[in-house]
C-alpha cells in the first residue's frame, strides 16, 4: 500500500486551470501511470487561498478500497507566480508512519 501511495504522489500530475491570484474552489485530478497512461488514481481538492497561502481539505483515494489517505486537510500549501505546492497527510498509520503525499502543480491560465 505504501508503494502505492508513493508512485501516485510521484506520477500525480495536477494541472489547474485559473489565474494565479484565486484558485479557490472545487479541482479534480486523474492520476495517470505507465506506458499507456493508465489511470491510477483520483482526487478532489477544495482549495482556500488567501494571498499566497493555501489551505482547503483533499478527497484522495476510493473509498470502495479504502486506499490512503481518504479525506484529509491540505497542508504547507502555497501558491507562487503559476506554481502550486502543497502537501496531504493520512490519518491512518501504515507501517512507515503517517502517508504523506506531496503535490506540485503549475497553473495555467486558458487550459
Amino acid at each position: 500500500m505504501n508503494s502505492a501511495i508513493r508512485l501516485l504522489a510521484l506520477l500525480a500530475t495536477l494541472t489547474l486551470c485559473a489565474s494565479a491570484a484565486d484558485i479557490s474552489g472545487a479541482w479534480k485530478l486523474r492520476a495517470t501511470g505507465g506506458v499507456i497512461h493508465k489511470t491510477i488514481g483520483y482526487a478532489t481538492f477544495e482549495f482556500k487561498t488567501d494571498g499566497g497561502s493555501l489551505t482547503g481539505t483533499a478527497h484522495i483515494g476510493n473509498s470502495e478500497y479504502a486506499l490512503y489517505p481518504g479525506t484529509a486537510p491540505i497542508s504547507e500549501g502555497k501558491v507562487e507566480d503559476d506554481l502550486v505546492l502543497f502537501k496531504v497527510a493520512g490519518r491512518s498509520p501504515s507501517s512507515n508512519g503517517l502517508p504523506v503525499m506531496i503535490f506540485h502543480g503549475t497553473i495555467h491560465g486558458d487550459h
